[in-house]
């Protein structure tokens, strides 16, 4: 599965085939070399997910769409990890 990122009404890239593990998605980012796609993955390399889980840093939240899906979901930015794209859905 593909998922469309969005950042500040900005379609920035896609997570190319996705991997779902209860509340999170990770898998291959492809930016779209827009500057708010390419400031978005230089955010990424430098999140700390652990931080992030343990409400110690910053928070980028994007909108995401699922291939085939019209409905959007929010999620939390983790950074790279493993060199996947990773992110956790929201409610």
């Amino acid at each position: 599965m593909n998922i469309n990122i969005e950042l500040n009404g900005h379609s920035i890239g896609v997570i190319k085939d996705a991997m779902s593990d209860m509340w999170y998605l990770h898998g291959q980012w492809i930016g779209n070399d827009s500057p708010e796609s390419i400031s978005f993955h230089q955010t990424a390399l430098q999140t700390d997910a652990q931080a992030v889980m343990e409400g110690k840093g910053g928070l980028v939240v994007v909108k995401y769409y699922e291939e085939g899906n019209d409905t959007p979901g929010y999620a939390v930015l983790l950074g790279v990890i493993d060199d996947s794209l990773s992110i956790r859905r929201s409610l």
